[in-house]
């Protein structure tokens, strides 16, 4: 059986509004407390979810750099890789010195062996030679080899000099256009 003990002395009592007062003051104090508690869980809950949304939302961004990071160098290989294209297409495109090559080849086959070609400058358009001669019969079978060539549609003497040391000095200009 329970025992009721009263601690409070006989003769005080609390009054009638002063103990609704009290009593609405507890059920408050209660709700005000149930709603910190709900409010406190609700808060702990919201931190809780915001770390792990950042901590997934940083392992995304550490994913995402090495992906960009592996393109950057791709991306990289991919524009050294057409820019060698362009110039490749650019060297394909250019016309050849090489025939000049083979043509003037002809006709520095024929030279005498005392004869020394000085200076040759070769391109798709036109030839440069210089050469030296040293007797007049060396540079008459030259001019001859010259005038007889259906190689060159144009031959230009540029230059025609004389030492007596050292003999004839011919530039020519051989255009194939």
């Amino acid at each position: 059986m329970a025992v009721k003990l009263n601690l409070l002395p006989q003769g005080t009592s609390i009054s009638g509004s002063l103990g609704k007062a009290l009593k609405l003051t507890k059920m408050l104090g209660v709700i005000a407390a149930a709603f910190f508690l709900v409010f406190a869980l609700g808060l702990s809950a919201l931190f809780i979810l915001n770390t792990i949304t950042l901590n997934r939302l940083n392992s995304d961004v550490n994913t995402l750099k090495g992906q960009i990071t592996a393109l950057e160098s791709t991306e990289q290989k991919a524009v050294l890789l057409k820019d060698r294209l362009s110039k490749i297409k650019t060297a394909l495109l250019l016309p050849s010195a090489i025939p000049n090559l083979d043509k003037v080849n002809s006709l520095v086959a024929v030279l005498p062996p005392a004869t020394i070609l000085s200076e040759l400058n070769v391109d798709p358009q036109k030839v440069d030679l210089t050469i030296r001669f040293n007797a007049t019969g060396d540079l008459s079978t030259f001019m001859k080899s010259l005038a007889t060539s259906k190689s060159f549609t144009s031959v230009v003497l540029t230059t025609f000099g004389y030492n007596p040391s050292s003999g004839y000095t011919v530039g020519v200009r051989l255009s194939s256009i």
